[in-house]
């Protein structure tokens, strides 16, 4: 926060003349006064001294502005950048006009006081030297106080630059990551489609309806970086559908969520569990004749929210289907950049077979 910036806004300007006005001159004119009368007219000289300081202070105050326009309109005439002046370079503009400022208060108050009631003296130089010694203490106070508030001003800028950037680095990164599991997931509902044509085209036309409402589900997740719990979990329900087309009566799948726990009011990151399922299907159950089945459950622990995804399947390692791992790694990654350490990702086999995948972050409602 510059002292005026180049030319400030009208409020920067105002808020500044009342600091310099009700705060600065009152406290720095009463303590000289104070300390340099000791006369039964203490008051009449404080109110002199700081109508004096007044006069001064918006003579100086309106030659900067005066200056600070002519500069902006000269230059934006010629075409050139118009330059940020620093709080310093208005202090020494104000300390060249001040004596002109205290020459024309003390013609006005020469003038006001008698009529006010107030007898006055025609000041010599001794007043004006001590007038100009006093003026350039509220300049210089007033100096180190705006420095120090620029300073403050400067760090908190900063800090709130380096934290938005930080922000638009992380959603950039999480869109990425979104972007690569929705070809993935398409691609592997079309296999699933392709398989039925030949033997089954009812099921494989109906199971197409299935894929749109699944990627219309997608594409609405996408375009966010949370949702509802409930989106979710239809959207999982979704892939389900389709893949049942495949499994028949071989695929069981279920969905147990906490009584204590209302999936419309909690959000929790965009595709998060239905990369998850698709894995436990693909890769757990796929290669096994009889099949098997799939449980997401979601619970509070606590301040924090523990999704699961368990499969009955061959276990972890075990998939007869090559993988790289795609849907696990992202999946941590992205709950590392939203809730860096503050987030667990846990495979864990079961030991009658099969896996299960712990999520565990900050609840979010």
């Amino acid at each position: 926060m510059r002292f005026f910036g180049p030319i400030a806004s009208r409020k920067g300007i105002a808020w500044r003349y009342l600091q310099i006005q009700l705060i600065f001159n009152p406290l720095l004119v009463g303590g000289v006064t104070l300390a340099l009368d000791r006369s039964s007219h203490l008051g009449r000289a404080f109110f002199l001294s700081l109508a004096v300081a007044a006069m001064v202070s918006s003579f100086c105050f309106g030659a900067v502005l005066l200056f600070g326009s002519l500069e902006r309109r000269t230059l934006v005439a010629l075409r050139r950048p118009v330059p940020k002046h620093s709080t310093g370079w208005y202090l020494l503009l104000s300390a060249l006009v001040c004596p002109l400022g205290m020459f024309l208060a003390f013609g006005v108050m020469g003038l006001a006081a008698p009529r006010l009631g107030f007898p006055w003296q025609e000041p010599g130089p001794g007043t004006y030297r001590f007038g100009l010694l006093l003026g350039g203490l509220i300049m210089l106070v007033f100096f180190f106080w705006m420095t120090a508030s620029e300073a403050r001003d400067a760090t908190q800028r900063m800090e709130l630059q380096l934290r938005e950037a930080e922000t638009q680095r992380l959603q950039a990164q999480l869109a990425a990551l979104a972007a690569q599991m929705n070809p993935h997931l398409i691609f592997n509902a079309l296999n699933t489609v392709a398989s039925l044509i030949a033997s089954d085209p009812e099921r494989a036309e109906e199971t197409l309806l299935r894929l749109s409402d699944l990627y219309r589900r997608v594409l609405a997740a996408a375009r966010k970086a949370t949702h509802p719990l409930a989106d979710e979990l239809l959207l999982c329900q979704a892939y389900l559908d389709v893949e049942k087309a495949r499994f028949g009566e071989r695929l069981n799948a279920s969905v147990d969520v906490a009584d204590d726990l209302s999936p419309e009011s909690v959000e929790v990151p965009v595709l998060l569990l239905q990369p998850l399922v698709e894995n436990a299907v693909q890769h757990g159950l796929s290669g096994r004749a009889a099949g098997g089945s799939v449980v997401i459950s979601a619970r509070r622990v606590g301040a924090r929210l523990e999704l699961a995804v368990e499969d009955d399947g061959v276990g972890f390692g075990h998939s007869t289907r090559a993988g790289a791992g795609t849907s696990l790694s992202t999946c941590r990654e992205r709950l590392r950049l939203r809730y860096q350490e503050r987030a667990a990702f846990d495979i864990i086999p079961r030991p009658t077979g099969g896996t299960r995948v712990v999520l565990s972050f900050p609840l979010a409602e």
